[in-house]
């Protein structure tokens, strides 16, 4: 029995490119920068931790992170179709859209209890597929371990909003002070 054979140079730069073209206009409406000015009053109330990076920070590390992802995605792509192979890619575009689902939670709808929830969600999403592209090609494995390490801060940084900031998170339960 054959295995399939990789997808070719330009279909599978196609699939990954378009893939965080899509993730970046679904995500950008939901970025607390200058010009969603609303959004950003709300983020720019929020008691924060010490240790938040800048705000550019994020604007800088995400599109890299989602990159480094996109680049091992392209890696996996060109190998033989194998089952671990499929499950990593699968994993991939499950980060991806982990990533965007946080955005709308957290910042779109305010919601930092269920940014939580979905922080702790794309983390371990985000190692697993860690875990099982190094099965296949390690440097695809490793080109997405920054995303799980930058993800498990955020996942931090997110329960630590959630609790600083009960009245500002929409999805708080009524009553709910922080101690």
């Amino acid at each position: 029995m054959s295995m399939a054979r990789g997808l070719d140079p330009l279909p599978a730069g196609l699939i990954v490119a378009g893939a965080l073209t899509i993730s970046g206009l679904v995500s950008r409406p939901y970025s607390p920068d200058p010009s969603h000015p609303r959004l950003r009053r709300w983020y720019k109330a929020l008691d924060k931790p010490r240790v938040t990076p800048p705000d550019a920070a994020f604007g800088i590390m995400w599109p890299i992170l989602l990159t480094g992802l996109g680049v091992g995605a392209y890696r996996l792509l060109r190998r033989d179709s194998t089952p671990a192979r499929n499950v990593a890619i699968g994993l991939a575009g499950l980060t991806v859209v982990l990533v965007d689902g946080y955005a709308k939670i957290t910042f779109g709808d305010r919601d930092l209890s269920a940014g939580s929830i979905e922080s702790r969600a794309l983390v371990g999403v985000a190692a697993t597929y860690v875990a099982v592209a190094a099965t296949v090609d390690r440097p695809a494995a490793a080109l997405g371990l920054p995303l799980a390490l930058w993800s498990g801060f955020g996942s931090w940084l997110t329960d630590e909003l959630a609790v600083r900031n009960p009245r500002l998170d929409s999805g708080a339960a009524p009553g709910f002070t922080s101690s």
